[in-house]
């Protein structure tokens, strides 16, 4: 997958966007935490994962603080 090359070439912006336009919010959101950005990982879910899978990313985060 597209989004997934670059992410690993380092350009996690563009390939969170595109898993985003996809409908693979969750995933994106796995990338960004396993990236330590919390904050984005959160945002992200807020916005666009339903209230079970938005959960499990807030979990992650207060563990993670």
């Amino acid at each position: 997958m597209v989004a997934i090359n670059l992410i690993v070439r380092g350009d996690i912006d563009r390939g969170v966007q595109l898993l985003v336009l996809v409908g693979k919010a969750d995933e994106a959101c796995r990338y960004l935490v396993d990236a330590g950005r919390w904050d984005d990982a959160v945002k992200l879910a807020k916005l666009q994962l339903q209230p079970e899978a938005r959960n499990v990313v807030f979990r992650q985060w207060v563990t993670h603080l």
